[in-house]
C-alpha cells in the first residue's frame, strides 16, 4: 500500500510539472502574440504619422499656390489697365501721333 500513494505522490508531481509546462508554454505563446501584435502596432503608428506628415505638407504646397495665385488674380487687372493706358498714351503722344 505504501507503493501505491507513493505512486500517486509521483504522479501528481508528474502531472503538476506536466501543468506547469503548459502554462510556460501558453505565457511563452502569449508573449510572442503581444510582441506581433507590438510590432504591429509601431508600424502601423509609423505609417500613419508618414502618410500624415506627407499630407500635411501637400495641404501646406497647396495653399501656398492658393495664395500666390490670390495675389496674381489681384495684380493682374492693374497690371493689364497699366499696359493699356500706356499703349493709349504711346498712340496719342508719342511715336508721330500729330
Amino acid at each position: 500500500m505504501f507503493s501505491e500513494n507513493r505512486g500517486a505522490v509521483d504522479g501528481s508531481k508528474h502531472k503538476a510539472a506536466h501543468g506547469s509546462n503548459r502554462g510556460k508554454l501558453a505565457l511563452q505563446r502569449f508573449s510572442e502574440q503581444l510582441i506581433r501584435v507590438h510590432v504591429f502596432i509601431s508600424l502601423f503608428r509609423a505609417s500613419a504619422k508618414s502618410l500624415a506628415s506627407e499630407n500635411a505638407s501637400r495641404l501646406a504646397a497647396i495653399q501656398r499656390a492658393e495664395r500666390n495665385i490670390g495675389e496674381l488674380l489681384h495684380a493682374l487687372p492693374i497690371n493689364f489697365h497699366q499696359l493699356r493706358q500706356a499703349s493709349i498714351d504711346d498712340e496719342r503722344f508719342g511715336n508721330g501721333g500729330l
